[in-house]
Formats: structure tokens, C-alpha cells, sequence
């Protein structure tokens, strides 16, 4: 009896370090999944966490751009605002339309600050720059022969990128016609500026009264829309009983004025002249129209915000 005794508790013993193996078997297996279930219910949290945050930093950098645009403009920038930024700055890239059309943000930005007002950083390498701009006459083939009219500013043809020694184009804006020819200069940098120009005054006179043939530089402030105001001028008076052939006689008209930042710069004719035709032969040859900085006046940045 006791032999079956000790064999039924020996029995009874293995069975039951049996059972607790499987329960100890079943126990870790229990937390090792419960372990993975953990570590993936971690990652996927940190992963929509990161997404959010990213997504928010984004966000937050965009519009962070956009006040400071707001902020260095003086008001809010507007739908028209924006919209008008689109059209510069697609004008080269049209396939922002369907982004900017879309809602893509980061677009619309890129667009407004093709339109928003020139910065140069008097710390960055190109404070050493100096504002330029040198322009030609208009190609006698590139527009129809006309005469021009009073009070209307004389045509050049527009620089290129693909020709940097003609103009600093950082520093300096082209106001343009819709047929692309430059119709003003506009300054970016406060300062006293050489400003010149030359026409050729190659008009044949067959009339019995004196002739008299001018052009001057005009400066408008407020990128255009304030009064004309001229700053040099020059004329030539010519007798009837002179007439003169084309290309004999040059006019150039040179000095320091000062311009303000978003100023405008003009060559038109002297009221109470005959104007030269802006688009004959020899205003292509040696006509010309430009400016350089001498002295800079404003401090920090320079800035030019133009509608």
C-alpha cells in the first residue's frame, strides 16, 4: 500500500509540475503577445503623432510666412493680393494654376513673394552690388512705325537674364508694356542716382517754321501713380532754312538726382516739341536709356512694393 501510495503522489507530483509548466508556457506566451501588441499600438501612435506634428509645423511655417509678408506690406494680404502674385509668378510656370487653383499653399506663397516688395540684405554678399540698368532702342522691325504722342513715355527693348552685364536685376525693376517693351525703370534702393539718355534728333525738317525737337527724364514716385516731375531735359531748336538728314544729330541729357524707393523713371518728350519716332533706324543704333547708383541712402533693406 504505501508503494502504491508513493506511486500515486509521484504520479499526482508530475501532473501537477505538468500543469504548472503549461500554465507557466501559457502565461508567457499570454505576455509576449500582449508585449507585440503593445509595441505595435506604440509605433502606430508615434507615427500619427509625427504626422500631426509635422503636419502642423508646416502649417505653422506657412503662415508664419504670410505675416510677415503682412507684416513688411503695412495690411493684410488679400485674395487679390494673392491672386495677383499667382499671375506674376506663373507667368514663366503655368503649371501652378492647378495648384494654386487647388488650394496648395505652399504654391500660393511661392506666388506672393514673386509680387511682395524686393529685399536685399545689406549683410549678404550683394550689398557690394551697385543698382544698374542699361536699355536700347526698340528694333525698328519689332513694332509699327509711329509717331509718338505727348506725354507718353519712349520704348526700349527689355533686358534679358541671359544678359547680366545690361542690368542688376535684383536691384532694379522693369515696368513693362503688354508687348514686353520697357516702358519705366523702377528703383528697388533710396539714393542719388546717374541718370541718362540719348535720342538720335534725326528729323528732316521740310516745313516754314522753326523746329523744335526735346526729350526728358521724368521721375513718378509711388511706383508710378504720383505727379510727373522732371529732373533733366534737353532741346534743340532748329531753323527752317537748315534741313538736316537722319542720324546727324545726337541728344544726351546726364546728371545726379535723387530717387526714392518704388520710383519710377521715364524718358518722354518736352511738351511743346515734336517728338522724335522712338522706333526709327537709328534709335535702335544708338539710342539708349539707363541708370546707376552712386550713393545709397536708406538703411537695413531696400524695398519696393508695387501692386
Amino acid at each position: 500500500m504505501e508503494a502504491i501510495g508513493k506511486s500515486t503522489n509521484s504520479y499526482g507530483s508530475k501532473r501537477n509540475l505538468i500543469d504548472v509548466e503549461n500554465n507557466g508556457k501559457s502565461g508567457l506566451t499570454s505576455n509576449r503577445k500582449s508585449s507585440s501588441s503593445f509595441v505595435v499600438q506604440w509605433l502606430f501612435f508615434f507615427a500619427v503623432t509625427t504626422f500631426t506634428l509635422f503636419f502642423i509645423a508646416i502649417v505653422i511655417k506657412q503662415e508664419y510666412e504670410i505675416r510677415a509678408i503682412q507684416l513688411e506690406l503695412g495690411s493684410s494680404v488679400g485674395k487679390d493680393d494673392f491672386q495677383s502674385g499667382f499671375n506674376m509668378h506663373t507667368s514663366n510656370n503655368p503649371n501652378l494654376e492647378y495648384s494654386v487653383k487647388n488650394g496648395n499653399q505652399s504654391d500660393v506663397i511661392k506666388a506672393i513673394h514673386s509680387r511682395r516688395r524686393r529685399q536685399i540684405d545689406l549683410s549678404d554678399s550683394q550689398s557690394s552690388m551697385v543698382p544698374f540698368v542699361h536699355l536700347s532702342g526698340i528694333q525698328p522691325s519689332s513694332v509699327k512705325n509711329h509717331q509718338l504722342e505727348r506725354d507718353v513715355p519712349y520704348h526700349w527693348s527689355n533686358w534679358t537674364l541671359d544678359s547680366p552685364l545690361n542690368s542688376n536685376f535684383a536691384l532694379v525693376q522693369m515696368h513693362k508694356t503688354t508687348l514686353g517693351f520697357v516702358q519705366a525703370i523702377r528703383v528697388v534702393c533710396s539714393g542719388w542716382y546717374y541718370v541718362y539718355a540719348q535720342l538720335p534728333y534725326n528729323w528732316k525738317y521740310d516745313s516754314n517754321q522753326d523746329t523744335k525737337l526735346g526729350h526728358s527724364i521724368v521721375k513718378i514716385d509711388k511706383c508710378g501713380r504720383d505727379n510727373p516731375v522732371t529732373v533733366l531735359q534737353t532741346w534743340a531748336t532748329y531753323n527752317r532754312a537748315n534741313t538736316i538728314s537722319m542720324g546727324e544729330d545726337w541728344r544726351y541729357v546726364g546728371g545726379i538726382v535723387y530717387l526714392s524707393a518704388a520710383t519710377h523713371l521715364e524718358v518722354r518728350c518736352v511738351r511743346d516739341s515734336t517728338c522724335v519716332n522712338h522706333t526709327h533706324y537709328d534709335m535702335y543704333k544708338g539710342g539708349f536709356f539707363g541708370l546707376f547708383m552712386i550713393q545709397r541712402t536708406d538703411e537695413g533693406r531696400c524695398f519696393a512694393h508695387c501692386a
